[in-house]
């Protein structure tokens, strides 16, 4: 199968991609590789790139990562907001009790109240990721307006 799922969805490869990217990258789930494919970037691999660009051993990355999990997790259940100059803001964001429909019956189905972690990137970040058009390039759209047009935000 040689198509590209992301035509079958409705919205182009471009913003698949980097929708994909911030996603993952913001998740610590995977890292854009050069060729625009996301990559996966497991907690150790997080550790390794860490520990080499530190300076430091895998283990002490490990601390350092640890800590700052743990600093982020008890900031946010004590309901601070997390800001990290460069990179971005954590806060708890409160989503109110809301009539949804079950997409497999169309029956109307309700859903609950809940909080949830929400992240706002900073300027710096969503124009390293090409976020906002004209502030960046990205790798995997060749540059600010590829094919697909401008970048949605």
């Amino acid at each position: 199968m040689n198509q590209d799922s992301t035509v079958q969805t409705g919205i182009s490869r471009r913003t698949a991609l980097r929708r994909g990217a911030v996603a993952s990258l913001l998740l610590g789930l995977g890292v854009p590789a050069a060729t625009g494919q996301v990559s996966a970037a497991t907690k150790p691999e997080l550790i390794e790139a860490m520990a080499s660009q530190a300076g430091l051993s895998k283990a002490d990355a490990k601390k350092a990562l640890d800590g700052i999990i743990d600093a982020t997790t008890k900031a946010l259940k004590k309901g601070d907001r997390i800001s990290l100059i460069g990179f971005g803001s954590f806060s708890i964001s409160k989503r109110s009790a809301r009539t949804g429909r079950n997409p497999q019956t169309g029956k109307e189905i309700q859903i609950a109240a809940k909080s949830v972690v929400q992240f706002d990137p900073s300027d710096e970040l969503a124009a390293a990721l090409d976020l906002i058009p004209g502030a960046g390039t990205s790798v995997a759209s060749g540059g600010v307006n590829g094919a697909d047009g401008p970048a949605e935000r």
